[in-house]
Order: C-alpha cells, then sequence, then structure tokens
C-alpha cells in the first residue's frame, strides 16, 4: 500500500479525534481523553501496518475498519445532542471487538480456519447485536445517554430495573463471549506451528489483555447492578479511564502492530542471509540460517544428488525425504526449469506468499551464487596453474640453454682460445710481429665473448642459486651491483624451487633498474621469512618514477609473482625512490 493511501485511509481518523480532543468537557481528565484518542489511532496505525505486510490478508482491513469503530461512542461529544447521534453513538459503541475477536483468530493469514473461531465470532456479533438491540428498545434520556439528547423513537420497555437488568446481562454475555475468544487465541498458541508462535505471541498477549479487561469490566457492572458488589473498587476513580482504554483498547492493536513488524522482519531476514554469509560453501550456511530467520527448527533443505537418484542433504549426505504431516509442507527450488533444491517447512510459512517466495528466492541465490563460486574458484585455480606450467616451461628452457651454451658454445670457444693460444706457441719467434699482434687480439675478443657467454649463462640459470640458495645468490648480485648495496637476510633454510626463484629474478631485475635509471646513492635488500611467507624488498634512493605498466621488466616480474600465488607492488614516487615489495607465499 503507497504511503498517499495510508494517509488517505488515517486522515479522517486523526482529523475527527483531533478535533474533539480539544472540545471543552470532553473529559473532566484530558491525559484520559489523550489515551481515548490515541487508542483509536494505534488500532488504524496497526491495521495499516498489518495492510501492507500481508496485502491478501484481512486481518489489516479488520483493524482499520476497528480503528473507525472505536470512535462510534464518541459521536456524541462532536454532534449535537438535540440529534439522534447521541442514542445511536452509546447504542453501537463496542462494534469494533467483533473485529478484533475476528483479527485474533485469523492472524496472520486472515482466515478462521476453524469451526469453533468461526463460531466464536458469529457469537460475539450476535451478542453484540443482541444488545445494541435491547439498548435501543429500553434507552431514555439521562439513563443510557445524555438527558439533553433527542427521545428515543425506539423505546419499547418502560420498566427501568427490567431494562437495566437486560441491558447488564447482555454485557455480561457479550463479555464472556469475548473471554472466550481471548482463551481460543492462547490455545492457538499450542496447536498452531513453531514458525507461527514466535510472530504470534505478541499478537495473543495483547488480545488476552483485552479480553480479560473487557470481561471484568462487564462482569463488575454485572455485579454492581445485581448485588451491588465492586469487583473493581478503583474503577470510579480519575485515572482508571487511562488503563482501561489503555489495555481495552490498545493492547490487541499493539500486540498486532508488533506481529506485523515480526512478519516483516522475518522475510527482510531471509532476503539479507546471503549478505551474512562469511566462507563457502553457503549450502552449509543456509539451512541453520534460515531456521534462525524463521523460527522453524525443524526446517530442512534437501538437494537432488548427483547420481539423479536420491536427495542430500548440506553435507552431501543420502537422504530419503520425509513423509509430509499436517505441520510440514515441501516447496521445490527451481532455477533453469531443473529443481534445485527442495525446502522441507512449517505449514504456517504458506499462510505468507511473500514469505515463501522471498525463502525461494534467497535459497535459489545461495545455490546458484555457490555455482558461480566453485565455477570461479576452479577458473581461478586452474589460471594459476597454467601460471605456474609457464613459469615452470620457462624456468625449464632456461635451463636447458644454460646447458647447451655451457656444454656447447662455450666449450667450443675455450677450445679455440687453447687451439690460437698453441698456434701462436708453434709458430715461435719466426712469426711477424703483424701474426702475433692479430693473434693477441683474437685471444683478447675470444676470452671477451666468453664471458659474456658466462653472465648470459648465469642470468638464465644462476648456478649458486641452484647450487647455494636465495641468500648467497642475492648476496653476490648485491657484489656485482655498481651502486653501494646492503643487504638484510632472515631465511630459514632453503625454499620451494619456484619460491627462490621469483625472489632471486625480483632482486636481480630491481637492481638491474638501479644500474640503468635510478642514479641512486644506496640500495637496501630485505629478504624476510616467517608465518608462510617471503617478503622481497629492493628499495633504492634514486629518483623515482617507475611503473609497472612500463617496461617489460616490471610487467614480467609482476607476472611472475603472480604466478607464484604472490603479489607484486612498486611505490616510485618522483625524487622520492623506488621500492619494489614481492610478498611470496613459501607453501608450493
Amino acid at each position: 500500500m503507497t504511503s498517499a493511501r495510508r494517509l488517505l485511509i488515517a486522515a479522517p481518523v486523526i482529523v475527527f479525534a483531533t478535533s474533539w480532543l480539544w472540545i471543552p468537557d470532553t473529559y473532566t481528565d484530558a491525559l484520559a481523553s489523550a489515551t481515548d484518542a490515541v487508542t483509536g489511532w494505534i488500532l488504524v496505525a496497526a491495521g495499516l501496518v498489518t495492510w501492507s505486510r500481508r496485502r491478501e490478508s484481512r486481518t489489516g482491513p479488520w483493524l482499520v475498519l476497528a480503528g473507525y469503530l472505536w470512535y462510534v461512542g464518541d459521536l456524541y461529544f462532536v454532534f449535537p445532542t438535540a440529534s439522534i447521534v447521541p442514542l445511536l453513538s452509546f447504542g453501537l459503541r463496542g462494534g469494533y471487538d467483533i473485529l478484533l475477536a475476528a483479527a485474533l483468530l485469523s492472524f496472520p493469514g486472515g482466515r478462521l480456519t476453524s469451526h469453533l473461531h468461526r463460531a466464536a465470532v458469529a457469537a460475539l456479533a450476535m451478542a453484540y447485536a443482541a444488545r445494541a438491540i435491547a439498548f435501543f428498545a429500553v434507552a431514555i434520556p439521562g439513563r443510557w445517554y445524555p438527558d439533553n439528547g433527542t427521545p428515543n423513537p425506539f423505546l419499547m420497555v418502560h420498566d427501568r430495573a427490567l431494562a437495566a437488568n437486560l441491558v447488564l446481562d447482555l454485557d455480561l454475555l457479550k463479555g464472556a463471549v469475548i473471554l472466550a475468544v481471548g482463551l481460543l487465541a492462547v490455545a492457538r498458541l499450542r496447536s498452531d506451528a513453531v514458525a507461527t508462535r514466535r510472530v504470534l505471541r505478541p499478537v495473543v498477549a495483547g488480545g488476552l489483555a483485552w479480553a480479560v479487561m473487557s470481561f471484568l469490566l462487564d462482569f463488575g457492572a454485572w455485579l454492581q447492578g445485581n448485588f451491588h458488589l465492586q469487583l473493581l473498587p478503583w474503577a470510579n476513580t480519575d485515572w482508571w479511564p487511562i488503563p482501561e482504554y489503555l489495555i481495552r483498547g490498545s493492547a490487541a492493536p499493539i500486540g498486532f502492530l508488533v506481529g506485523a513488524f515480526m512478519l516483516r522482519t522475518a522475510r527482510s531476514a531471509v532476503v539479507e542471509l546471503v549478505t551474512g554469509f562469511e566462507q563457502h560453501p553457503l549450502r552449509a550456511q543456509l539451512q541453520p540460517a534460515l531456521r534462525r530467520a524463521l523460527g522453524d527448527p525443524g526446517l530442512c533443505v534437501l538437494y537432488p544428488a548427483e547420481e539423479g537418484a536420491g536427495w542430500v542433504n548440506e553435507a552431501g549426505v543420502l537422504t530419503a525425504m520425509p513423509d509430509s504431516s499436517a505441520r510440514s509442507m515441501s516447496t521445490p527450488i527451481l532455477s533453469g526449469g531443473r529443481t534445485v533444491a527442495v525446502i522441507l517447512h512449517d505449514t504456517s510459512l504458506l499462510e505468507d506468499p511473500g514469505l515463501v517466495s522471498a525463502i525461494a528466492a534467497t535459497v535459489r541465490l545461495a545455490i546458484d551464487n555457490e555455482q558461480l563460486t566453485l565455477a570461479l574458484e576452479a577458473q581461478l585455480a586452474e589460471t594459476r596453474a597454467s601460471r605456474t606450467r609457464i613459469v615452470d616451461a620457462a624456468d625449464a628452457e632456461r635451463q636447458r640453454i644454460e646447458r647447451d651454451l655451457h656444454d656447447g658454445a662455450q666449450q667450443r670457444l675455450v677450445s679455440l682460445a687453447i687451439s690460437l693460444r698453441m698456434l701462436g706457441d708453434s709458430l715461435g719467434d719466426d712469426a711477424s710481429k703483424e701474426i702475433r699482434d692479430e693473434l693477441s687480439a683474437a685471444e683478447i675478443e675470444l676470452h671477451g665473448a666468453i664471458d659474456e657467454l658466462r653472465a648470459l649463462a648465469h642470468g638464465l640459470d644462476p648456478v649458486i642459486l641452484r647450487e647455494s640458495g636465495l641468500g648467497p645468490a642475492v648476496t653476490a648480485l648485491a657484489a656485482r651491483c655498481p651502486t653501494p648495496t646492503s643487504v638484510e637476510l632472515n631465511l630459514d633454510g632453503r625454499l620451494a624451487r619456484l619460491v627462490e626463484a621469483t625472489a632471486y629474478f625480483v632482486v636481480a631485475e630491481g637492481l638491474a633498474n638501479v644500474t640503468k635509471h635510478a642514479q641512486a646513492r644506496h640500495v637496501t635488500i630485505r629478504l624476510l621469512a616467517g608465518s608462510g611467507r617471503l617478503l622481497v624488498e629492493v628499495e633504492d634512493d634514486g629518483r623515482g618514477g617507475a611503473q609497472t605498466t612500463h617496461g617489460s621488466g616490471l610487467r614480467g616480474l609482476a607476472d611472475r609473482v603472480a604466478a607464484a600465488g604472490g603479489q607484486f607492488n612498486v611505490t616510485s614516487l618522483p625524487g622520492a625512490g623506488t621500492r619494489l615489495v614481492a610478498d611470496l607465499p613459501t607453501a608450493q
């Protein structure tokens, strides 16, 4: 229901109650007058809230109408006493009790499903009608309504004693039926399902207070009129109208208001369940979360078995489908045209189609989210494995090239250098100076080529890293760096080959960038291992400005670190130096 419609429905009650609230001499006690006005507002408010939560239910309209009928007994404050309105006001007051009884025995579904409940509401309606007819038959000005009111055109009984006894007896009958309605509402707490009881408790508490107070007032008036006994000695005090109106008129509507908000809370809690899941799979958390949100400890969520035969619970254990009973109902959850789950729940949930839809949507979302999460995790795992395979393949290829260079080209060059030296020795003094100079120059160039080839092979697969480990290899890198370099090591033995190779190349690339671009005065290398992680830092005090998006070296490092399951970060503000950080897991 829109806010505009709510305001349109509530406005007449608010205007009417406010208008007569300030009429002089309405009550001798202004607080009692305000209490009477607030009671009608609460009735209408409870009806509007219930109506908005359960649009298909009759409870909301019944409570709104009851709020209007509450003020029937106050019409004589507004209309002239010479009119017939005061007579009708006193004769028809109390009609809201019938609607309260119907709402109390039908909440939250809005339907009287029991023959006994329908009979109780019908009995109250007949008692109310009989009391109203009797009132109109015996009422005279000054006795049953204001003495300055218009004469009663319906008067048929002129015996005052008979009239008084008749009205009191019918009031007592009406009060007894109301008390029976309250007791029937209490009995619902034992017969209704567990999920319904949580919402019913505030409604029944308010309804029972209304029923007991109504009976006590009518029974007290009957005792006073017939036996001159005071059941409620304080009933004639100035403060008594306040608890009378609050309990008899407002207790039940307040209970309905609380119950309606609890219905909304249950639906909202179901919708918001998925956001509270902290880990996967969601299936393990879905059933207990639904039980808590709905107050249904017997709720069960089953899933089709992978083999296509039978059902499994959240732990994947094969489970037989329980037999349906009067208090349980199964709701299938469909996704993509197939049944992905079945919820076994309390039948009371079917009284709120919106709640059932929220449950189905939540379960469907949880299952779809779980499947998407598992698929995404599988893709991420495959991506990581693929990266690792690529890095491993590249490392293996570098090792092969290094062996080929060492065992092939490098050995050939060394043999060639030996041959040139032997050739020069064999020529002796017979060779001309030009030939000796050429042979000497060729030997120098050949040794340079051998050194460059060794450096290339070392860069492809550093032998010291393979044989001595990460600490000595990094120390050797720092020793060859032309920029003064300090090394801080905190390593606990050898690490996995992939981790050591990744850390080594981070340091090597960092030092190469310092040499080429940083114009730094000092470099610090840190390797800190602990808690299953290896932190690698290369920090210089150069000009900064390095970015991972520029240059294949840093981009390659980022890819290599990611392939090892780590994180790579570059901090390089202009003029503030550069800091490379790689955080690697040591468990590979």
